[in-house]
């Protein structure tokens, strides 16, 4: 395997090094303290670079977020572009497409991953307390897992359930 950045992701991360360079200053991280830097965050989605990412993929994608772990930039560009542009450019329906990621690509929306969270839910405690009489092991209920966000420095504001179906499940 050869992973020699092509000529695209280069560039891609040539632009991502000079918008951080600029914009994620000691001040301006200071001043944001755990927010997220709107500011810098128009400026990367005015530069393309969110929606780059389906030209440039995972290697390309992996090379811009080396530039923001260099001045550790408080912007949702990993989650979403790998929970959203990444994911539903690849595995969304046409419909998905045409509504999410436009406003993934621009940064007018952002996206963020969740899962279950640890230890059981309410109801797989239910059945655990029902069966514990016996040397069984209930399956897990995944229907009725809790989730907690994955970025923690955006938080949710708002929740769409994904089906079981979704999930291939």
């Amino acid at each position: 395997m050869d992973f020699t950045p092509a000529e695209e992701q280069s560039a891609a991360q040539q632009l991502a090094a000079r918008i951080f360079g600029d914009l994620a200053t000691h001040d301006r991280l200071t001043a944001a303290g755990s927010a997220s830097d709107a500011e810098l965050w128009k400026a990367l989605c005015a530069a393309g670079l969110p929606a780059a990412v389906e030209e440039i993929g995972l290697l390309g994608l992996a090379l811009v977020l080396e530039e923001q772990g260099r001045t550790t930039a408080q912007v949702p560009l990993a989650a979403t572009c790998a929970y959203g542009v990444l994911a539903v450019a690849r595995h969304g329906t046409e419909e998905q497409r045409a509504r999410l990621l436009p406003a993934l690509r621009d940064g007018t929306a952002v996206a963020t991953g969740a899962f279950p969270a640890r230890g059981p839910s309410p109801r797989l405690r239910e059945l655990q307390k029902g069966l514990r009489a016996s040397s069984q092991r209930p399956p897990p209920d995944r229907r009725s897992w809790t989730v907690r966000p994955v970025d923690p420095v955006h938080p949710v504001r708002q929740v769409r359930p994904v089906p079981r179906t979704a999930l291939g499940g």
